[in-house]
This record gives structure tokens, C-alpha cells and sequence, in this order.
């Protein structure tokens, strides 16, 4: 479904910035009208794109800080990290959390929501000033429910691609430490004779090269299995997505045809 914006009127576009007294965030929201090309028809509508930003994120952008996130999969950040990170212009953002404070999220913790906010369907049909329409009311709030249900669906599928990206992080996590109580063992014996400080520093090494090829062996079998994973949820993403707007294409169809 593709999408044509007016330009050249500054009416078509307005903001507002205000304080939540609730949480302390900045609340930008910028709206502007937009012409919709939605299955070989034109609509109008107003989009609104609301954002939120935490006073140490404000704070941290004055002194020039906030981070952006490493690209491709061999270089790609670390998902389960209490940190925070630049956000992305993606579909599916990156900003995940395996149970400490999400990045960025506020202190609040838990699952960010992947899923783009969208704004509320209306009735192409309806122009200011028309009398409610029942029937079509009716038709409308059946398709916010399906369009919520979409939205779950998606959101299920988020969080599996989250709960794999933070078993491959404890994985990784994992062998390290193995690698870490290698070296503390070596160091405990050090108070012993220099023939077999040699020795077990030999016999250390060789067991740590050991450990460091099998080591690097799993990081690599688990960050190929890790991506032929991501490209098969990309994948799956986009068959969501296609059947999400032939789903809404439909909807729309038969909205016009009963409605209008």
C-alpha cells in the first residue's frame, strides 16, 4: 500500500510539544494531511506521529551524547543490554529486553512494543458534517478489531524474534565466563614450583586454545544459525505484511461497496 503526501501548504502540516505530568517526558506530536493511494483509490486522512523522550535523553542529546545502533549481522549491538541506543528507522525496531530496564524505555522495563503506532481508521466515505452512520460505525469498529488482531499477530512475532536474539546473547555470555574461570584457575597456582608453574601454564594454554576454538567454533555456528533465523523472520514479516494489506485492501473494498 503506497503512499503520496501534499506539499507546497504549510496548513497540511502543524506540531505540538507539551510535558506529560505523569511521567516527565517531552511529547512531541506532528500531524499533517496525506493523500492515500490504497488499492487504486485515493483518500485523504490525517496522520498524527507522537514521540516521547525521557528528560535524561534530552539532557544527553544537549551535550551531544546518544548512540547509534551497529548495522549487519556479524556487528549488530547487543539486544539484551541495559543500555541505551539510537532508534531506528526500521519496520521492526531493535530496541529489545531480556528483564532489566529496556534501552531508552524509561525505567519502566518490559517488552517496547515493535509494532508502529497507527492511526485510527476512518470512514473514506463520511465527509465533516455528515450524520452517523450506523451501518458504517458498526463496519468501522470491525475493522479496528481485525486491524488489532493483525497487530497482535505481529507483536507475537516480535517477541520470539527478542527471546532468540537474548538466548544467542546468554550463549555468548556464557562461554566467556567459561573462558574468564580458565584464567583464575591459572592464577590460584601460581605459588608452585617454576617446572610446574611452566607446566600448568602449558597445560593451561593448550586447554585455553582448546576452550577458544571450540569457543569460537559455537559463536559462529550459533551467529550463522542466528542469522539464516533473522532472514527467515524478515521473511516471515514480510508474508505478514502482504497479507496484512490484502487484508486491509479487502476490508476496505467491501466497506466501500457496502457503504458507499
Amino acid at each position: 500500500m503506497g503512499s503520496r503526501g501534499r506539499r507546497g501548504d504549510p496548513s497540511d502540516r502543524w506540531s505540538n510539544e507539551y510535558i506529560d505530568p505523569e511521567t516527565g517526558e517531552l511529547v512531541r506530536e506532528e500531524y499533517d494531511r496525506r493523500v492515500e493511494d490504497v488499492c487504486g483509490e485515493k483518500y485523504e486522512y490525517e496522520r498524527a506521529i507522537v514521540t516521547r523522550e525521557q528528560a535524561d535523553e534530552m539532557s544527553s542529546r544537549r551535550r551531544g551524547g546518544g548512540g547509534g545502533s551497529m548495522r549487519g549481522c556479524g556487528r549488530s549491538r547487543d539486544p539484551c543490554s541495559r543500555g541505551g541506543g539510537g532508534r531506528t528507522r526500521s519496520r521492526v525496531s531493535d530496541d529489545m529486553d531480556c528483564g532489566g530496564g529496556g534501552g531508552g524505555g524509561g525505567g519502566r522495563g518490559g517488552y517496547r512494543s515493535m509494532v508502529q503506532p497507527r492511526p485510527p481508521f476512518r470512514d473514506p466515505c463520511r465527509k465533516e458534517g455528515d450524520p452517523p452512520n450506523p451501518n458504517t460505525d458498526e463496519a468501522l469498529a470491525k475493522v479496528e478489531e481485525k486491524f488489532n488482531n493483525l497487530e497482535k499477530q505481529l507483536k507475537e512475532s516480535c517477541d520470539n524474534l527478542n527471546s532468540g536474539l537474548c538466548k544467542v546473547q546468554a550463549c555468548m555470555t556464557d562461554g566467556f565466563s567459561q573462558v574468564n574461570s580458565k584464567m583464575k584457575e591459572i592464577e590460584k597456582n601460581t605459588d608452585k614450583t617454576l617446572q610446574n608453574i611452566d607446566d600448568q601454564i602449558r597445560s593451561a594454554e593448550e586447554e585455553l586454545n582448546k576452550s577458544l576454538r571450540l569457543l569460537s567454533n559455537d559463536i559462529a555456528e550459533t551467529q550463522e544459525t542466528f542469522c539464516r533465523n533473522l532472514d527467515k523472520a524478515k521473511r516471515d514479516v514480510d508474508k505478514m505484511e502482504k497479507f496484512f494489506k490484502r487484508e486491509i485492501c479487502e476490508t476496505i473494498r467491501d466497506l466501500k461497496t457496502n457503504n458507499c
